[in-house]
């Protein structure tokens, strides 16, 4: 075996040989006719920034690498803490050019999620005669991470139903970090070919940009928002900004927060009052939920019947929390997600608002 070159391995002799000819073609040519010289001495300028810069783009792509191994979280609505976290893990997402983000992998037996991206089992968009079908629209609440399917409060009201003879499916279409703007697109651009005769609006208040202000298009911004959005590293560096000013969860979109709520001008109405005018225009009933959220170490709501359209059903589950008289911390795992016994509330609390709401179908 022929010992190896003085000055280097093989693989790095061919680079650096590559390297100097693609700098040698690139003198010839910033010369021209002219002195050659001249062109030498552009590139040796060129040559330590451009350097630099491959050497950049080198690091970012191997601390990319790293991080799609060390944070598998990327695409996530929200990182809340301890079994939420874990659960929300399973479920990860991917970008949607409508609603920002969807569940990147469907089906997901194990989270319940079916081919459609729904929390159900598979549903044919024809119905059964004589059956009401309903759908749930929200954040991780609504979801129920941190919770088996048929423990989220979706689950429980229907189950509560059908116990009184209701012929109802009410189907769980929450997804992480969602608010009334995705609810709005999600039922215009896909949940209305399921013919639903209602729907239950989970999200808070002055929650997200208000539908009305924002102008659709496919510009040369789309591919860079699916970067940004599937990137470890700028998902760490949102993340460590979460942590530095200690929020509950991180955001996909912008939202308003509670600047928003003393001033609903910033974002309008929200998307609320745009969610129930499409829902009449089709023929569909609105009932709203007045988002319970565990806050100061009481149950308070982010949704009050003040801030809903005027004359809107609304579902009191903060009030039904309350009236368990149990801490606030048995019936949240976090500041927003239920566990099994505030879903158990909340689901039981739905079916009877759906109950005096909806029209009984016949057996």
């Amino acid at each position: 075996m022929s010992a190896p070159r003085r000055g280097g391995s093989r693989p790095f002799l061919v680079l650096r040989a590559a390297w100097r000819r693609v700098f040698a073609r690139g003198a010839e040519d910033a010369g021209g006719a002219g002195d050659p010289s001249v062109g030498r001495r552009a590139w040796r300028r060129l040559r330590k920034p451009l350097l630099g810069l491959a050497v950049a783009a080198a690091l970012l792509g191997v601390t990319e690498g790293v991080l799609s191994v060390l944070v598998r979280e990327v695409g996530q609505a929200s990182i809340p803490s301890n079994v939420v976290a874990a659960h929300v893990a399973r479920g990860a997402m991917k970008y949607h050019p409508d609603l920002g983000w969807t569940w990147s992998r469907v089906p997901e037996p194990s989270l319940g999620i079916n081919s459609e991206g729904l929390r159900y089992r598979d549903l044919p968009k024809a119905k059964t005669p004589g059956t009401l079908r309903g759908f749930t629209l929200g954040d991780s609440q609504t979801f129920g991470a941190g919770l088996d399917a048929p423990d989220t409060y979706t689950a429980v009201a229907e189950r509560t139903l059908r116990d009184a003879g209701w012929s109802i499916e009410l189907v769980d279409a929450g997804i992480a970090g969602y608010g009334s703007l995705q609810a709005l697109r999600l039922i215009e651009g896909k949940l209305i070919a399921w013919d639903p005769d209602f729907v239950v609006i989970d999200c808070r208040t002055f929650d997200s940009v208000r539908e009305t202000r924002i102008t659709r298009h496919r510009g040369w911004m789309e591919p860079v928002r699916q970067l940004l959005f599937s990137s470890r590293i700028y998902y760490v560096l949102r993340l460590a900004l979460r942590e530095a000013g200690n929020e509950q969860g991180r955001r996909m979109l912008p939202h308003a927060g509670e600047d928003a709520r003393k001033d609903g001008r910033a974002f309008g109405e929200s998307n609320h009052d745009l969610i129930l005018a499409f829902a009449e225009r089709e023929g569909i009933q609105v009932i709203f939920v007045d988002y319970p959220l565990w806050a100061d170490g009481t149950v308070v709501s982010r949704a009050t019947p003040a801030e809903l359209p005027p004359g809107a059903t609304v579902v009191p589950a903060t009030a039904a929390l309350l009236a368990t008289g149990k801490p606030a911390s048995d019936l949240f795992f976090d500041n927003n997600h239920l566990s099994v016994e505030g879903a158990r509330v909340v689901g039981e609390t739905l079916a009877a608002t759906l109950a005096e709401a909806l029209p009984k179908p016949p057996r």
